[in-house]
C-alpha cells in the first residue's frame, strides 16, 4: 500500500468509513518520498497535515534497517500535542519506513508525513 490519503492540504480523517478518508483501510503503508517520507518526530503545527489533528510518531523512528518497533502514535490538538493516541508498527526499511497503521478513534484525526 501507499499512503497517498496522507496530504498536506485538504481536509483528511482516518477513521472508518468518513467520506474525507480518501479509501484509507488500516495495514501496512510506506511513506512516499513525495508526500514527505517519514511521520514526524515532533508535533506538527495545527492544519499541518490537511486535518485539525496531525498524528505525529511519540519517539524514535528505528535507527538498524530491518528493525521493527512499536510506538505511540500522538494526535495534536489545540494546544495539547497528544490529545488522542494509538499504537503503531514501524519497520526501518534502509530508504524509507513502513507503517502498521489502524483506524483513528475520531475526526479531525489523520496521519502525518514530513521529509525523511
Amino acid at each position: 500500500k501507499t499512503s497517498e490519503h496522507v496530504s498536506k492540504t485538504g481536509y483528511h480523517c482516518d477513521k472508518e468509513g468518513d467520506s474525507t478518508s480518501h479509501g484509507f483501510k488500516p495495514g501496512w503503508y510506506a511513506f512516499s518520498p513525495s508526500i514527505g517520507g517519514a511521520m514526524p518526530e515532533t508535533c506538527p503545527q495545527p492544519l499541518y497535515c490537511g486535518t485539525s489533528a496531525g498524528g505525529w510518531l511519540k519517539g524514535s523512528h528505528p535507527s538498524v534497517v530491518g528493525q521493527s518497533v512499536s510506538r505511540t502514535v500522538c494526535f495534536s490538538w489545540v494546544s495539547n500535542c497528544c490529545q488522542y493516541e494509538t499504537t503503531v508498527e514501524v519497520i526501518n526499511c534502509g530508504k524509507y519506513y513502513v507503517y502498521n497503521l489502524p483506524y483513528v478513534s475520531g475526526c479531525n484525526l489523520a496521519y502525518c508525513a514530513r521529509e525523511h
